[in-house]
């Protein structure tokens, strides 16, 4: 069994979890939750060609997800290819140079808080390969990389706040909870605050130990990205000059890039839904009616799919990297030809994660297209309605279900026969939170383990202590709020 993991152990994983969704089918009958109440509607089983079928459906029902992924591992191989990103990077990494761990704490920190806010934390992963970048230039390994951005996300979901990725779920009175946006408000600051600081002091426990063992060059942290160099059109002079020119085109990479990132942060925060902030649905609306000589040109140029900060899509976002590259290519003189190249090379360096998030999300697909999680959830519900059992049907379903909105849409109306609801939906959150740390069908996790080539085996030996932690801490907040 060792052996069988050795090699391609994410795939593996993942193809065990579609097997077990597929053989539910063929022992559990088909069921889903009303009002609480389990129907059921007898088997329905996955064949050879339902599996087929819905495999290659998914790249449908999930294109939004899958092309982002890949928009940005193209852009990254693209701008990481530049001389001006090595040295924007250089820069950035020389200034944290001794002071790793106070980069690793506040990436974590900002990751987790930005994702606590978001419309879709999946856009932090635009984020992501730059801080990788930094981190590999300070020579950290590849555990303590992938905790510093991806488990930042994790702690954001499991903590999210305003969310309406998360949060909004829950407060849909249709198809989630009816909760309102900042329920059960303080105890969901302390478990991202708790989250944060368990995970930041294993991770820096992490780091101490990996140092005084002499990490080998494997265990390093290595930018997925970073093969080879575009050639810039610089003035080939050595010396000052040389030297200026290169600061010069360091800083505006890095105005680009900023931009960027901050537009990305601000299109992807709830504020109407969240906030009730409507000034920037007003200044879209304004640029959609305004007038020039009789028309609507400023609608025109920017096009109808436009819409407000806050009610951005992946598409959008996607769409952002591509027009960044292109400023990129003119600034810096790159041939058109370079650019699709180096695109083209992106595409191959991110289609192992690709692939193996797309097999998380077949285990999604099968598991509500032919519904038995809702069968297991009711036996462990007839054993009490209580937060154990709560928590243990949500686990499960999040297990399964493997994004947020379909654990919901599984279970959420069991949920609401618990005497708080606003318990009820921290409950949910907090199991959806904790097993995306921990389960080989955590579309972030995943991602991140397959970007950065880390074994789940390696991962696990870190992360259970933290998630046994979380556990207790959890069930404490909860009992609190139950019984005190």
């Amino acid at each position: 069994m060792k052996k069988f993991f050795e090699k391609h152990d994410l795939f593996k994983l993942t193809g065990i979890f579609v097997l077990i969704a597929v053989l539910l089918t063929w022992l559990v009958s088909s069921s889903y939750f009303t009002a609480g109440t389990l129907s059921s509607n007898g088997f329905n089983r996955v064949g050879l060609f339902d599996l087929t079928t819905y495999g290659l459906l998914q790249i449908f029902y999930f294109t939004v997800v899958f092309m982002f992924v890949l928009v940005v591992g193209g852009f990254y191989k693209f701008v990481g290819s530049l001389e001006a990103y090595d040295n924007l990077t250089s820069k950035i990494a020389a200034k944290f140079e001794g002071k790793e761990k106070v980069l690793v704490a506040i990436s974590i920190l900002l990751f987790g808080a930005a994702t606590g806010v978001s419309t879709d934390y999946l856009v932090l992963f635009a984020i992501i390969p730059f801080v990788i970048s930094i981190l590999a230039k300070l020579k950290v390994d590849k555990v303590t990389g992938l905790v510093a951005t991806f488990g930042g996300i994790l702690v954001g979901i499991l903590g999210a706040t305003y969310a309406p990725k998360i949060t909004g779920i829950l407060a849909d009175s249709t198809n989630g909870l009816g909760v309102s946006y900042g329920f059960e408000l303080a105890s969901t600051i302390v478990l991202f605050a708790v989250a944060y600081l368990l995970l930041t002091y294993f991770v820096l426990a992490r780091m101490n130990k990996v140092a005084s063992d002499n990490k080998s060059e494997a265990a390093l942290l290595v930018d997925p990205f970073i093969i080879a160099k575009v050639e810039e059109k610089e003035d080939k002079k050595k010396g000052k000059k040389d030297k200026k020119k290169r600061k010069i085109s360091s800083v505006g990479l890095a105005i680009v890039l900023s931009l960027v990132f901050v537009v990305l942060l601000l299109a992807y925060i709830g504020w109407e839904a969240a906030f009730n902030i409507k000034v920037f649905a007003d200044v879209t609306k304004w640029i959609q009616e305004a007038t020039l000589f009789g028309e609507n040109v400023y609608s025109y140029i920017l096009g109808s799919s436009l819409v407000a900060f806050g009610e951005w899509d992946l598409l959008a976002g996607a769409g952002l990297l591509l027009f960044a590259s292109l400023v990129i290519k003119f600034v810096y003189h790159i041939p058109f030809d370079k650019m699709l190249d180096e695109y083209l090379e992106g595409f191959k360096v991110i289609i192992k994660p690709l692939a193996i998030l797309m097999m998380v999300y077949l285990v999604l697909e099968i598991s509500i297209i032919f519904p038995t999680i809702s069968y297991l959830a009711d036996k462990i519900m007839g054993l009490g309605n209580n937060i154990g059992t709560l928590f243990a049907s949500g686990a499960l379903t999040s297990l399964f279900a493997v994004d947020f909105q379909y654990t919901v849409s599984t279970v959420g109306s069991v949920f609401l026969t618990f005497s708080n609801t606003n318990v009820a939906a921290l409950i949910l959150q907090a199991a959806y939170g904790l097993i995306q740390f921990i389960a080989p069908t955590s579309a972030i996790l995943m991602l991140g383990l397959a970007c950065l080539d880390i074994k789940f085996k390696d991962y696990f030996k870190f992360i259970w202590k933290f998630a046994l932690a979380m556990l207790i801490v959890i069930f404490v907040v909860l009992a609190i709020l139950m019984y005190v």
